[in-house]
């Protein structure tokens, strides 16, 4: 995959000048000040087929301590509520899921178990992520014994060759309700995917998710999470504290049958939530048992409390070769915890 990743900078004033077939000739100057800066576009020639269309933006920007405060934002116009989603999710999972046994870590973190030591331990644990329906496990295809209900946080959509779906945080799993209240606790993930099943806001319709057959880790309904665990990883959930990869930036297409994703690596424990590095991942949709997710880079940026490079979202850009070229262009963010009133703030890079 020749796809790059680069993260944004600023930088100094750059003047450049077009001329078309039709001795054209616009000039674009922008100039970036701070992070935001001011950037203005006007034309200065008519072109031979008349007149310079005059509606092409023009907008200015403050920099400086009042650039947050005065920035003109977009506002919504109008929108629509479709109600509540409805959960149908398939109700067979993979009953063929041998449990492959992971080595003990505790040797190799002796004489001090840190973050990075166990970070650095980067095998995929296959007892985690969504699995792919084959040849090899299509016979052990095994209704559910009840239909689960699950409590999710987030949710980010994509859509992959026509089919759409979400990806969501910390997913919690439960039993059939009882009356009004929810069923047993059957198991939690950090994260989680389903299907938009029928596309039905396109036809102003609540949403309908529907949880894939890849997604079970067994006859309960509980989940095996959508992002795979590193064996670390895995190790430090049972040892340490609590390690989650929640998917919190946008989905990025790459090609026409797969997308990436980056997602914040988060420890938790007694004092607090910390960030310890970003995680890569394609997705893709390889039949019935619903989207996969392939960890192309476990840690891709791995400064503890740093900047949480593309944890809030990027864009796709194509290069002259199409979906095989290009570039990926991310945004970055800084939280601080202000003491006080324990409020999240995010700095922007």
């Amino acid at each position: 995959m020749k796809t790059a990743t680069r993260r944004s900078t600023t930088k100094k004033s750059t003047t450049k000048e077009s001329t078309t077939k039709q001795s054209t000739k616009t000039r674009t100057t922008t100039t970036n000040k701070s992070s935001i800066g001011k950037t203005s576009v006007k034309a200065t020639k008519t072109s031979a087929a008349g007149p310079v269309d005059k509606r092409v933006p023009s907008s200015t920007y403050p920099s400086g301590a009042a650039q947050m405060t005065a920035i003109i934002t977009p506002s919504i116009l109008t929108y629509t509520l479709f109600g509540a989603p409805t959960h149908k999710p398939v109700l067979s999972y993979i009953s063929d899921q041998a449990r492959v046994s992971i080595p003990s870590m505790t040797e190799s973190l002796t004489p001090v178990a840190t973050v990075e030591g166990v970070l650095a331990m980067k095998p995929i644990n296959p007892n985690t992520g969504s699995l792919v329906v084959n040849a090899g496990n299509r016979d052990s295809i095994t209704p559910l014994k009840f239909k689960p209900t699950y409590s999710r946080d987030q949710g980010k959509g994509g859509t992959i060759d026509g089919r759409s779906f979400f990806v969501f945080a910390d997913t919690l799993t439960y039993g059939p309700p009882k009356g009004s209240t929810a069923g047993n606790f059957t198991g939690a993930v950090s994260n989680s995917v389903a299907m938009d099943k029928g596309r039905n806001p396109a036809y102003g319709k609540s949403l309908i998710l529907s949880d894939p057959i890849g997604a079970y880790a067994g006859v309960n309904g509980a989940l095996r999470g959508f992002v795979p665990y590193t064996q670390g990883e895995t190790f430090f959930n049972g040892q340490f504290g609590r390690m989650a990869i929640w998917p919190e930036s946008s989905i990025i297409p790459l090609t026409g049958t797969s997308a990436v994703q980056y997602a914040p690596i988060v420890l938790s424990n007694k004092t607090g939530f910390y960030y310890a590095g970003t995680t890569m991942y394609e997705i893709t949709i390889p039949g019935e048992g619903g989207p996969v997710a392939n960890r192309i880079a476990t840690r891709l940026f791995d400064t503890v409390g740093g900047v949480e490079w593309g944890c809030l979202g990027g864009l796709r850009s194509y290069g002259s070769s199409g979906s095989t070229g290009g570039n990926i262009y991310i945004v970055g963010g800084h939280k601080v915890r202000k003491k006080a009133s324990n409020i999240k703030i995010f700095n922007f890079c």
